[in-house]
């Protein structure tokens, strides 16, 4: 078991979600997912960005974590939050908790631009409407919008939010946010910035949210480890070999094309099925050859295992 710094701390990966070939989603293969993520004490975070959550209709999404409560019980659930709509965005997150999940982690609403202060109403607004504990989510890649983190520091002293995940590619952000809450035992800052994993959490901040972790959960656990146990080698070598997983997948990509590209991998290791929703459409064949072959030169350089 990993140390953990803070309550809200370690792994978090944002799960892909599987669907078989009715465009269904398939939840004994995100059951088989999470038990990889549980094996390797990670935490799970369901429907953010990977997880294709624009794409799936809130019905199945509600069904699928009332599913997933019951199977994992003792298992660390978070559910992101993505409607454009507020009434909706709030209705679901309540569906959640009643659910069991440990806490909502909510997006900007992406279709119009906003200032910082109506961006600082939305999240008071938010909060104070739902009945459980939430992390702000800062992902410009999807919304088009940074929120600023004098925003987010004001936010940070409310009760029930209890962190932000920022997937913002910014070193001086990245530094500046861990001189704000690094310190803090109240608020804990998570980023989903796969590069610069190791790096961060040598520099303090609480927590990772990895996508290749759904290809192989173990090598971050044992870099997080690396990081308590101030074992530079080891940690570093975690950080390279995570690094030749998201490149076969990312390298040269946008998200249209990594996230069909993920599933590919996850396939040839057995995880799940390569099945995307629109507006994603799978890779063209010859390039999911490569993929394929890319995937089995690592499983083989490596020797990586699956439960």
């Amino acid at each position: 078991m990993i140390q953990k710094r803070k309550e809200y701390s370690g792994i978090i990966i944002p799960v892909v979600t599987p669907f078989d070939d009715d465009g269904k989603i398939d939840t004994p293969a995100i059951e088989r997912i999470i038990e990889n993520f549980i094996t390797n004490d990670c935490e799970t975070l369901l429907f953010g960005t990977t997880g294709e959550t624009a794409s799936i209709p809130q019905s199945a999404k509600t069904k699928v974590v009332e599913t997933l409560k019951k199977h994992t019980d003792q298992h660390r659930i978070y559910v992101a939050i993505s409607d454009n709509c507020f009434d909706d965005a709030v209705t679901a997150a309540n569906r959640y908790y009643d659910s069991g999940v440990e806490a909502v982690v909510v997006l900007l609403p992406g279709y119009y631009p906003i200032t910082r202060d109506q961006m600082l109403n939305y999240y008071e607004r938010f909060v104070d409407a739902i009945h459980g504990k939430m992390f702000i989510y800062n992902i410009p890649a999807t919304t088009h919008m940074s929120i600023p983190l004098e925003v987010i520091e004001k936010l940070s002293y409310h009760e029930r939010i209890v962190g932000l995940k920022d997937s913002e590619r910014d070193y001086a952000r990245l530094e500046e946010s861990i001189d704000l809450w690094s310190h803090r035992k109240d608020f804990s800052y998570f980023i989903g910035w796969g590069a610069q994993s190791l790096s961060g959490l040598r520099s303090g901040v609480d927590g990772i949210v990895p996508s290749t972790g759904n290809f192989y959960a173990p090598v971050y656990k044992d870099m997080y480890q690396a990081v308590i146990e101030n074992n530079k080698e080891n940690g570093e070598r975690c950080q390279d070999i995570s690094m030749e997983i998201a490149n076969v997948y990312q390298k040269n990509k946008i998200l249209g094309q990594s996230l069909p590209a993920l599933k590919i991998m996850m396939n040839e290791a057995g995880l799940c099925g390569k099945k995307v929703l629109l507006p994603f459409t799978e890779l063209p064949e010859n390039e999911e050859m490569v993929i394929h072959q890319q995937t089995r030169h690592l499983i083989d350089k490596y020797n990586l295992t699956w439960i």
